[in-house]
């Protein structure tokens, strides 16, 4: 039957209770108080032979950031002799002499199935199913020794990373190899030696613990009438259980990207094309890394809860909570929590806000009902640029330039992080939501109840164009796979989505940026600054750029960002960088809401890089433009689609900025590039400090 690797594993979830003491636990016994120790006997585990030093590879360690990993040399030093765990059976041989049995013959004679329950084959007989036949198999044999017979490998035989301990008898064989680590390695990263989590590889361990958060949420943040509930417990929990062991998993991958990006400026290697190929070597963990950025991106625009609706000026589905109206009806209904739509369980909507009681009287600000997503998604920065060097420096390189150590998410996936960044700085819903399967006109396809007939589809940023990911029978479709295939079984991702407002507005964007400011910068290299960097004409120098975008704000001021290009984001052409791509969402409300004229082409595709204000003349403002979506109230409290009288005749000048929507979103949207300036004025970059020096 399968096992803990030790009962100190800290088991990840309840039913894990049931197993016993692992192997491990009775080697320990065996060797802290009668100093013996299991060897392998079979020839073919001599310390000479491949899988000898296979053996030695595992010995005493726990495989460092990247966790334990297993490989067999076949002789071929051109081919990777790497192999994923469930090939331990093909290449090891960790059990033989399987036979079918009768389980029931086992169970014991005096068994009292009125006190202990049913006997079942599995949980108390230890007995497995393969195939549907239960199974009883024999491990290998193995010999023992005492510990002061065994003698360290030289360095030819073990290599010069061995960390183990004596593991060579007298005779040649090796000892039975155990993963070993320390409390002072637990939970800082190393995914192998994480407490409360079940899995054998980062893909496995990972995935758990973002399954564990998505179905505990439910019970975890709501008081359920504890008298013990607070907001800050469930919200601590979530970040310090599941997210950051998630987020320090992935640093130790981009670390290996960084050395190896050191290596490439020091050998004179591209790095564009040495990183692909160096990657297929940990694939489980670039794997178990790009679905922690899908999970940290999900959680920033995880949506509201509840009915959704469309109003006729909006191309996005707008929660109906706290809104006054809901012109359209409703359209769809999120559930809450995990849901089965599409036949397979995948994450759902939160609760944004903290519900407070309703039927405590005087006392029901004292009593809040749930932590809600609102501190998810506020920690979502720190999760994505948290650059702190958790490594322990002990190399020539760390005390001369040890910028490498400093990673983040950003690191790992650059194009990923700058065009989520970059978009969820701005107020584009449709490109920040996620969605929903529609019709070709674009309404939800639901159910009697209104719940979507599919699970909801989230955004993959960090592929080479972002797409939406929907969630599948034992699989994931993303958008590029909408296309039919020449396999009738091949799911196809749907060809028309619903956008879901992603609830990221200004109260999550301020601390994306006071955030990222403070904990991106760890590595003190300038590209992201670059990026991030706001101008503002009259107050800042002239930064002499070359290529760079211009906002002209109502209220006078005029920003400048540097610009990196433009990409297409679900087919709309945007800005690459992050500061430009503020910047270009407030032009465009901008467009939207007032008269204006091209600005200069820097870019030369013969439009305007920006729009300037037209001014009223006598008046100096600027001119609103008519709004045929505001509806004007008159005095008898009677609305009128034409809104305000003469405001759709340009030349009156009669709109004021509550006559345009867009005008009205720009005035909330202005805090963005002017946070965004004095956040970079703010942080700068961090004061150094001393390194190996721990007290």
């Amino acid at each position: 039957m399968w096992t803990l690797g030790s009962i100190m594993d800290y088991a990840g979830e309840y039913t894990q209770d049931f197993l016993g003491p692992a192997i491990w636990d009775f080697g320990g016994a065996r060797a802290f108080y009668g100093d013996t120790v299991a060897v392998n006997p079979d020839p073919e585990f001599r310390f000479h032979t491949p899988k000898g030093r296979a053996a030695l590879d595992k010995m005493d360690n726990f495989g460092g950031i990247l966790g334990i990993r297993h490989s067999l040399d076949d002789g071929d030093p051109t081919t990777n002799d790497d192999y994923h765990y469930s090939q331990l059976q093909t290449k090891l041989g960790m059990i033989h002499d399987c036979v079918e049995v009768d389980p029931w013959l086992f169970e014991p004679p005096d068994w009292n199935e009125e006190l202990m329950g049913e006997w079942h084959p599995l949980l108390d007989g230890l007995i497995v199913q393969v195939d549907g036949r239960w199974t009883r198999c024999k491990q290998p044999r193995v010999d023992y020794v005492q510990w002061t017979e065994q003698r360290f490998p030289t360095v030819a035989e073990a290599g010069q990373y061995y960390r183990g301990g004596p593991s060579i008898d007298r005779e040649g064989r090796t000892r039975i190899p155990y993963g070993f680590g320390t409390d002072s390695w637990a939970d800082l990263g190393n995914v192998s030696v994480y407490r409360h989590d079940n899995g054998a590889d980062p893909y496995e361990i990972f995935n758990f613990l973002i399954t564990s958060q998505e179905t505990w949420q439910v019970f975890e943040t709501y008081r359920r009438n504890r008298m013990s509930f607070t907001v800050r417990g469930p919200a601590d929990r979530i970040f310090a259980r599941y997210n950051a062991k998630i987020r320090d998993g992935a640093k130790g991958l981009g670390l290996i990207r960084n050395i190896y990006e050191d290596y490439a400026l020091e050998d004179g290697l591209h790095f564009g094309s040495l990183w692909p190929y160096i990657a297929t070597f940990f694939p489980e963990n670039v794997v178990a890394a790009g679905l922690a950025f899908d999970h940290f991106a999900r959680q920033a625009q995880r949506p509201e809860v509840g009915p959704h609706f469309f109003r006729p000026w909006e191309d996005f589905l707008r929660s109906a909570r706290d809104t006054v109206d809901n012109p359209g009806g409703t359209k769809v209904i999120i559930p809450n929590g995990i849901t089965a739509a599409g036949g397979t369980a995948s994450p759902g909507g939160k609760l944004v806000e903290n519900l407070l009681s309703e039927d405590h009287g005087e006392y029901d600000t004292w009593y809040t009902l749930n932590s809600g997503s609102y501190y998810d998604k506020m920690n979502v920065a720190i999760l994505m640029a948290e650059s702190v060097d958790n490594f322990i420096s002990s190399t020539r390189n760390d005390f001369v330039d040890p910028r490498y150590r400093a990673v983040s998410m950003a690191d790992l996936f650059p194009d990923g992080f700058r065009r989520w960044f970059a978009n969820a700085l701005t107020g584009d819903e449709v490109l920040k939501g996620p969605r929903v399967i529609a019709d070709e006109d674009g309404d939800p396809i639901v159910d009697f109840e209104r719940y979507s007939r599919g699970p909801i589809g989230w955004t993959t940023w960090w592929t080479a164009e972002p797409e939406v990911c929907f969630p599948a029978e034992q699989t994931t479709i993303c958008s590029s796979y909408h296309l039919p295939t020449s396999d009738p079984f091949h799911p196809l991702a749907p060809e028309h989505t619903a956008v879901l407002d992603p609830q990221l507005g200004w109260e999550q964007q301020k601390f994306l940026i006071a955030w990222t400011m403070l904990f991106l910068f760890e590595n003190e290299e300038m590209n992201w600054l670059d990026q991030l960097r706001v101008y503002e004409k009259g107050l800042d120098p002239d930064p002499g750029l070359r290529q760079y975008i211009e906002f002209h704000s109502p209220d006078g001021k005029v920003y400048v960002a540097q610009t990196f290009g433009k990409e297409t984001v679900f087919g709309k052409t945007v800005q690459k960088g992050i500061a430009a791509r503020v910047l270009e969402w407030a032009n465009e409300l901008l467009a939207r809401a007032y008269e204006t004229t091209p600005g200069p082409d820097l870019d030369g595709d013969t439009a305007g890089d920006w729009p300037e204000l037209v001014y009223a003349p006598g008046t100096g403002r600027p001119i609103v433009r008519w709004d045929p979506n505001v509806r004007y109230v008159a005095s008898d409290g009677s609305e009128h689609p034409e809104g305000i009288p003469g405001c759709n005749m340009s030349e009156n000048y009669a709109c004021d900025c509550s006559s345009n929507l867009s005008c009205m979103q720009l005035q909330r949207y202005l805090s963005v590039p002017a946070y965004l300036r004095e956040a970079v004025y703010a942080y700068q970059l961090g004061q150094p400090e001393r390194r190996g020096v721990w007290d």
